[in-house]
């Protein structure tokens, strides 16, 4: 029987393909690694609102689809809630069925902005608020780079906690059996 190669990286992991059953440990780091990458997004959505490039507005709105009023407070915080809620969860399971799929091979973090990178897309339609000349550029700007944030903490902590793990491989039947007293 041959046994599967060690390897050391989370790269390694992936590229090699060792045990990608995704379980209840991959899930539960993966929310985990999802609430930090939305925690580290929060300092540069300050600075645009500071700046006026993103609106709050746009957070309340999501608020809105669990029913709270329309400009509510309570609006925003569950559009909030709503938001790190999705990072925290569905995009971080997304993220854990795609991982092993996406560029680039050396670094999982990276994977994880790339990853990121891609849902910002939605992100810049579904948040816009009306946003012209610099206003635009600095939601852009600003939101891109709290989204390559999120990414990189997410596949950053995924990567450590959920892929670094000792091999899955059956001990080598050669080995001697360990003495016992």
């Amino acid at each position: 029987m041959t046994t599967p190669p060690v390897v050391a990286t989370p790269e390694e992991r992936l590229a090699v393909g060792i045990d990608r059953r995704i379980s209840l440990r991959d899930v539960l780091v993966a929310c985990a690694a999802g609430l930090l990458g939305s925690l580290a997004m929060v300092p540069l959505f300050l600075v645009a609102w500071a700046l006026g490039a993103l609106s709050p507005d746009a957070f309340a709105a999501l608020g809105t689809l669990l029913g709270a009023a329309p400009g509510s407070t309570a609006a925003f915080l569950l559009g909030s809630a709503l938001f790190v809620g999705g990072g925290a969860t569905t995009f971080a399971l997304l993220f854990v069925a795609l991982v092993e799929y996406l560029p680039p091979e050396r670094s999982v973090g990276l994977r994880g902005a790339v990853f990121a990178a891609v849902i910002w897309l939605g992100f810049l339609g579904a948040f816009h608020t009306g946003q012209t000349g610099l206003a635009l550029f600095g939601y852009a700007v600003l939101t891109l780079n709290a989204h390559l944030a999120y990414g990189f903490v997410l596949g950053r902590v995924y990567g450590r906690y959920a892929l670094d793990r000792a091999p899955t491989a059956a001990p080598d039947a050669a080995a001697p059996a360990p003495a016992t007293e």
